[in-house]
């Protein structure tokens, strides 16, 4: 049996599957029943062994088995079992890591399959030097110690030969939430541009765009440890869960530094945006940009990465306008209209550059 159905088999027992990829499922155990038996084994293990997972995926889970229950009342053989008519879940929930990466990563070890696919996401090889890309989408990928990685658009992520066994180091360049495998002895290491984030196990945001002159730091879960040097001093802190930090890692003047200090770490608290129900710090995960009352320059400055555009804001007066909303599936000009019709600016927009004026 070829590696696609022992990967659409890890999807849908983590919940990630589409309606397309269970029905590809359904059709592979239909022409190869002799697999049924190995699936309904594989699936009792995985649901004693994994954590319950959303209500959603639950809900898939228990057509699976009804579907089971039906072709055996039936008199079909045990064997010849596929997977339920069901309607495409809704992803408005985002599924837990740490259940996807942990069947992905079983199913993948039992049958010698090195790689799974979201996108362009990959189980990576942990025998030689490796990277991972994002230009113009956002994926996710499987780290060679089980460790997850949502990267964002314009991203990269390298690391050296030896990972998940002699060093779990890596190097982040643009944005990328993890989730990380426990592993006390082998504490994992971001390299962030001047920012280094040590880690054991936990979930967590870095973006650290090159020409942003600064590294923010969002915990989710856990606790990691920030160390930088900035103006030639080593800083460290400890981060606790919901807690966000940004490093200025621009190098200040020495007249600035005397008159005014440029604080090292800026620390905040992460927080629900009430719309969404999201945190913004980590909505691109779930492809939203999730703005909370920020200002037209903060807000022009993410459109910028989110839609690869550049945003010139003629009339100054709109600086201290401020924002609030959700952009999913929206194209730039979309996004552009929606923000025009609350706040009345004109703008005009050419190969992507975008001129506001009033």
């Amino acid at each position: 049996m070829s590696s696609r159905f022992w990967f659409l088999l890890a999807r849908k027992l983590a919940g990630e599957a589409t309606l397309d990829e269970i029905r590809e499922l359904e059709q592979l155990l239909l022409e190869n029943p002799e697999l049924a038996g190995r699936v309904e084994l594989y699936t009792k293990y995985f649901n004693s062994r994994i954590p319950t997972a959303p209500s959603a995926n639950a809900r898939l889970e228990q057509q699976w088995q009804q579907q089971l229950d039906r072709l055996r009342g039936q008199g079909a053989p045990e064997d010849q079992v596929g997977p339920p008519d069901s309607k495409p879940l809704k992803k408005g929930r985002m599924l837990n890591p740490v259940l996807v990466f942990g069947l992905v990563a079983l199913v993948a070890g039992l049958f010698g399959i090195f790689t799974v696919k979201q996108r362009q996401g990959a189980l990576l090889p942990g025998n030689t030097p490796g990277a991972v890309t994002s230009k113009n989408e956002r994926i996710e990928t499987l780290l060679p110690d089980g460790s997850k990685v949502w990267l964002n658009k314009d991203s990269r992520l390298t690391f050296d030969k030896g990972f998940g066994k002699s060093n779990r180091e890596i190097y982040l360049t643009g944005e990328a939430f993890f989730d990380v495998v426990h592993k006390a002895e082998l504490p994992m290491i971001v390299h962030a541009g001047k920012v280094d984030v040590m880690v054991k196990g936990t979930a967590f945001n870095v973006c650290a765009y090159p020409g942003d002159n600064q590294v923010e730091t969002a915990l989710v879960r856990g606790s990691i440890e920030l160390s930088a040097r900035i103006n030639g001093k080593k800083q460290r802190l400890l981060m606790k869960p919901n807690e966000k930090v940004t490093v200025h890692t621009g190098e200040t003047p020495v007249q600035l530094r005397q008159q005014a200090p440029v604080p090292e770490f800026v620390l905040d608290t992460l927080a629900v945006e009430e719309q969404s129900g999201l945190i913004p710090e980590i909505a691109w995960i779930q492809n939203k940009m999730v703005f909370k009352n920020e200002n037209f320059a903060e807000l022009t400055e993410k459109m910028n990465k989110w839609f690869h555009a550049r945003i010139i804001i003629e009339d100054t007066s709109l600086l201290k306008e401020r924002f609030t909303g959700v952009f999913q599936n929206e194209n730039l000009q979309e996004a552009l209209e929606a923000l025009r019709f609350t706040y009345g600016f004109n703008y005009s927009i050419q190969n992507n550059q975008v001129v506001i004026t009033k």
